[in-house]
């Protein structure tokens, strides 16, 4: 008997012992895949569990699997939107800084206008 991978016994354990539950979680969520493993594999009652692999295609991009993964995927650059506005898209901080600046300046101004009096 093999003693487990690499020699860790119960290292599957929890794997092996949840898989049998899934094939009630394929026929409720996917009954026509449930039914089509059904009726291509031989013999479903002598299974411990269910385990299927599927690999959709997207527009000519394909995945294999056999025996190592291999993935092609296609992804849209992204495009940065041109600033609009005044100030482009930092116009919120560039109010900010002058509500700032413009609240020392009449700060400024009113104590050097109370000094001289």
């Amino acid at each position: 008997k093999i003693s487990g991978y690499a020699g860790n016994g119960g290292l599957f354990a929890y794997h092996v012992g949840l898989m049998k539950f899934l094939p009630a979680v394929v026929v409720h969520m996917y009954p026509a895949l449930a039914a089509k493993a059904a009726s291509t594999i031989a013999n479903m009652s002598r299974a411990n569990y269910f385990y299927t692999i599927a690999y959709p295609e997207y527009s000519g991009y394909r995945i294999e699997h056999d025996p190592t993964i291999t993935a092609y995927i296609a992804t849209e650059p992204i495009v940065t939107p041109e600033p609009s506005g005044l100030f482009g898209q930092g116009t919120g901080g560039v109010i900010i800084i002058l509500i700032i600046v413009v609240v020392v300046g009449i700060s400024l101004a009113v104590f050097v206008a109370r000094r001289k009096t």
